[in-house]
């Protein structure tokens, strides 16, 4: 008899469980699905995100990001998206690509891409997400090869998730008044495919015509590759990947090719390069070197400069003009080889700038030749007489307007030479008019200053590019644009640049932004970055975790305390690096977590009477409040006890039912029956659910005891 009660009670509670299994596993009710489609009259990828319920008030993102896969292919035919091809859709939101991962060997039939935002501390940040409503957030393009179907990975199904690679991949979406850790559902949708043979019909690929140079051994070289390459479809042409030499190494400096020959070695040599035309079309080029020996007394051009001079200073050994602006190098260097001269203050020496002054003139156009030499340095034309000849003068006329300022621009190319502007009709051009009256004042442009950062490999800085920027009219000054640097990313974050250095680069990198008044007045500067090596037992930021460790769990190595939560990335982590701990079991570990144990209040706000985050432990069971689910330990989990009404991870707004002065979810004397407002209230089909259980257990209960 024992037996059968036994199994009667046993059925019922499997009726029980799988009634309630059902029940769990209805629609939910909180929660966005990805999607990605493919835009062929723009030639571009977008994103969009579907809300299943309207969020409640306030409308607060906290995180997001999308991770793709493409299939893989070797350079240069590799899916390529450059920082500036990116687009979020909403003001001062920014999605920059924060990890990538080409073939890893969970799934190496394809590269990933991962997409964080960067979600503005501003009224922007409320997008008015609408519960059945798709919203763009970005989009992006591809550079490379066009290669098929474009996807948004799986987090169920994707080896890549867990995989032995441990990258920061993955979607996830957090939002405020959501109780989820990961409000991320799954996508919708077929995946995102390019028509490759409409694209291959529509585009020709560049022709890359082949380079000779000369360079001393030992030394390096600047080829300018791309100079006489060519695109059928008028096409922008980037340099997007060489090969190293035989007997020299190339890398890719502000977008050209970079040929350091071996310091034993004197012969012929040479290397292959990649242009791409951005749609593409990616072609191979090659460039023959030849390496001299390094005597210091070799004037392989006989420009008065050495081979081992023109080295040092960047110029061509093999051309007595490197320029192509008439001036010899050796007359554009000056007499103190140290300081070679530079005109503008560019930072583009002049032996290396094709206009001199920087008024838009080239510096070979700014000489009447009256001597037929076609060099502007003899008999040089000099317009107001003032001793300096107009290829270093930036204002030619001396009417106290820059020379580059003096031309309307109609034709678009820059040069006041061409399509000049004539104020006064008196059939003298403005640039080279003294007395020429404007109708209307001139915007000054903004001065652009240089500046400079460091950065460990692969990690990132942000960089306040306007602080040292000025404009003479006092106008508001905002980044423009910018150029995708060689060794990094560059994000644009609240008029601010993130540069992300290459983990596997060491050196110096640079890239450009260009500044803009709102007015029209527009200028470049250079950022110059330093990129250092970390040995794997450096640790810049002194948490016990070295900065390859770092790298490796996806903390930020400049940082002792990544997710600002009091407690170190070390106690985090914890002693097994292989495994790192995720208290709350949400994907996320808690050195980058800011709520560990997932009980709706931020790690950093759970420390009580100024114990600290480590000593704080309100039910004395020795786990400390950020890691315990119910901090009080009466059996109630700190979430259903309102520890946080307004769900901002700030505990300031605790429930205190019984009005002690102590929140319900620390008090462990008193246990709040109040039923959260967050409990959904059963469908219909899933009422019948639990009346059929009923019915089914009340059934098995009168068929027991007829049996008894």
């Amino acid at each position: 008899m024992k037996k059968s009660l036994k199994q009667a009670v046993l059925r019922g509670i499997t009726l029980v469980l799988t009634a309630q299994a059902g029940y769990a596993l209805a629609a939910p009710t909180e929660g966005v699905e990805y999607s990605i489609r493919w835009d062929g009259t723009s030639g571009l990828y977008r994103v969009y995100i579907r809300p299943v319920a309207t969020p409640a008030a306030p409308d607060i993102p906290i995180s997001a990001q999308v991770t793709i896969r493409v299939p893989h292919t070797e350079l240069p035919n590799q899916f390529t998206i450059p920082t500036t091809g990116i687009t979020a859709a909403h003001s001062e939101w920014a999605w920059p690509v924060t990890s990538k991962a080409y073939a890893p060997p969970e799934s190496s039939s394809f590269d990933y891409f991962s997409f964080t935002a960067s979600i503005p501390n501003s009224t922007s940040r409320d997008v008015g997400w609408q519960a059945g409503v798709e919203q763009e957030v970005f989009s992006f393009k591809n550079t490379g090869k066009c290669l098929g179907a474009i996807s948004i990975i799986n987090n169920e199904t994707d080896p890549i998730i867990g995989g032995v690679s441990n990258l920061n991949a993955g979607n996830e979406f957090s939002h405020n008044s959501w109780a989820g850790d990961n409000d991320y559902l799954g996508n919708y949708g077929s995946p995102a495919e390019a028509d490759c043979t409409a694209s291959a019909s529509a585009n020709t690929a560049p022709n890359a015509v082949t380079d000779t140079i000369s360079v001393v051994s030992g030394s390096s070289i600047t080829v300018e590759a791309l100079a006489n390459d060519t695109d059928a479809n008028n096409d922008t042409l980037t340099l997007q990947h060489v090969t190293d030499g035989d007997f020299g190494k190339v890398v890719i400096k502000n977008g050209k090719p970079v040929y350091t020959a071996d310091a034993a070695y004197v012969g012929s040599d040479s290397f292959s390069y990649f242009v791409s035309d951005a749609k593409g079309g990616v072609t191979e080029g090659t460039v023959n070197v030849t390496v001299t020996s390094g005597s210091s007394a070799t004037d392989t051009d006989g420009d008065g400069l050495s081979d081992t001079q023109e080295q040092t200073l960047g110029t061509n050994p093999a051309l007595a003009d490197t320029d192509g602006d008439g001036v010899p190098d050796k007359v554009e260097v000056g007499a103190d080889l140290t300081k070679p001269v530079d005109t503008d203050a560019d930072g583009k020496i002049n032996a290396l700038d094709t206009d001199d002054d920087g008024d838009g003139i080239p510096t070979k156009g700014e000489d009447q030749n009256l001597d037929a030499d076609k060099n502007p340095a003899t008999q040089a034309t000099d317009t107001d007489g003032d001793g300096k000849p107009n290829y270093l003068d930036a204002d030619d006329d001396g009417d106290g307007k820059l020379t580059k300022d003096e031309d309307n621009n109609t034709d678009g190319d820059g040069n006041p030479q061409t399509n000049p502007r004539d104020t006064d009709g008196d059939g003298v051009p403005d640039p080279i008019d003294a007395s020429d009256s404007p109708t209307t004042s001139t915007n000054a442009v903004p001065k652009a200053v240089a500046d400079s950062a460091s950065v460990v490999a692969g990690g990132s800085v942000t960089i306040d590019a306007l602080a040292n920027d000025t404009d003479a009219d006092g106008d508001t000054l905002s980044i423009d644009s910018v150029m995708e640097p060689t060794h990094g990313s560059v994000s644009l974050v609240s008029n601010k640049l993130i540069y992300t250095a290459d983990s596997s680069y060491v050196g110096m990198d640079n890239f450009t932004y260009v500044v803009s008044d709102g007015k029209g007045g527009k200028n470049t500067a250079i950022i110059s970055i330093t990129i250092t090596a970390q040995a794997s037992g450096g640790d810049t930021d002194g948490d016990g975790l070295t900065d390859a460790q770092e790298q490796t769990l996806g903390t930020d190595p400049s940082k002792a305390d990544t997710d600002g939560d009091s407690v170190p990335d070390a106690k985090e982590v914890g002693s097994e690096l292989a495994k790192p701990i995720d208290t709350d079991g949400d994907g996320k570990i808690n050195a980058v977590d800011k709520d560990d144990d997932n009980d709706g209040i931020f790690s950093l706000y759970e420390n009580y009477k100024a114990a600290g985050v480590l000593n704080t432990d309100t039910d004395a069971d020795g786990i400390p409040d950020y890691l315990d689910g119910d901090d009080d330990g009466d059996g109630v989990p700190t979430p259903q006890e309102g520890a946080d009404a307004n769900k901002d991870g700030n505990p300031s707004d605790a429930v205190d039912v019984d009005k002690n002065g102590l929140p319900d979810y620390l008090d462990k004397n008193f246990i709040n029956t109040v039923v959260s407002t967050q409990v959904s209230v059963p469908t219909l089909s899933q009422w019948a659910q639990l009346v059929l259980t009923m019915l089914l257990g009340f059934l098995a209960f009168r068929r027991f005891s007829k049996k008894q």
